[in-house]
């Protein structure tokens, strides 16, 4: 192999590792906030209800109470939602058949489609198994579904496949950023929507990050793919253009 190549594998190593230990301070972070967060609005929701229930309907203040109670439902709906960037939480790894689920999950993927999106599914006939827990791998491919579906708008073609592969080389001697040589169990969504700049490329797994209007999208959804990925010991790879398409291709370590 030339030079080019083991440097090319070089840095797609390097920014796997950066963009790992980046995204794990990302998630302590927002854990800690979830934790202090949930403990404030508590507090303030629990007097906010005392209050509610001392004053009268008619009294002034009563809009104001309900207000500041809507305000902690929807904190508390958020600290929520950061908890769950704690990957390991309620993660109950068994042998997952892969083909087996995404077949179960077929008429709901249809469901969340936009008319005018067509859904492809091209499945490995003898794919291997995999630990994980079932109900996060529905959870990566509803967060994964519902992004390309953001990409496509109304129209537009949705393919999902599953395959074996089987590397027999050393990582370094890549120009595929895996971690271990192996067999590996690959999932891909691929669109062929408006694609991801290359200038956001490197943020879109960060909480709360979001092309979206305001108020459209909470931006965790990647985040909690990423999360999740790594609670089953498998890692995340993402292909764009323009224009043109974006795929996440997640790898399983195969057992």
């Amino acid at each position: 192999m030339n030079d080019n190549s083991s440097r090319r594998g070089g840095v797609q190593l390097c920014e796997e590792a950066v963009l790992k230990e980046k995204m794990e301070g990302i998630g302590r972070l927002a854990r800690r906030i979830s934790h202090d967060l949930n403990n404030i609005v508590t507090i303030i929701k629990g007097n906010a209800d005392l209050l509610q229930m001392i004053a009268s309907k008619e009294s002034h203040l009563a809009k104001y109470i309900s207000a500041i109670i809507a305000a902690c439902n929807r904190a508390s709906s958020l600290s929520s939602q950061l908890s769950l960037l704690n990957e390991k939480k309620g993660f109950q790894p068994m042998p997952v058949d892969l083909n087996r689920l995404l077949e179960g999950m077929e008429l709901k993927i249809r469901e969340l489609l936009a008319i005018g999106v067509e859904l492809e599914l091209d499945l490995e006939p003898s794919l291997w198994k995999f630990m994980g827990d079932q109900r996060t791998i529905e959870d990566i491919v509803v967060n994964l579904v519902n992004n390309a579906c953001d990409a496509m708008g109304d129209g537009g073609l949705l393919r999902i496949t599953s395959s074996n592969l089987e590397l027999a080389i050393d990582p370094s001697d890549s120009d595929i950023n895996f971690h271990r040589k192996g067999k590996w169990v690959v999932f891909s969504v691929r669109d062929n929507g408006k694609g991801i700049d290359k200038s956001i490329m490197n943020r879109i797994f960060e909480p709360f990050f979001t092309t979206k209007e305001k108020g459209e999208a909470d931006g965790l959804g990647l985040s909690r793919v990423y999360g999740l990925v790594k609670a089953a010991e498998g890692f995340i790879r993402v292909e764009s253009e323009p224009k043109k398409g974006t795929a996440f291709i997640i790898y399983f370590p195969a057992l």
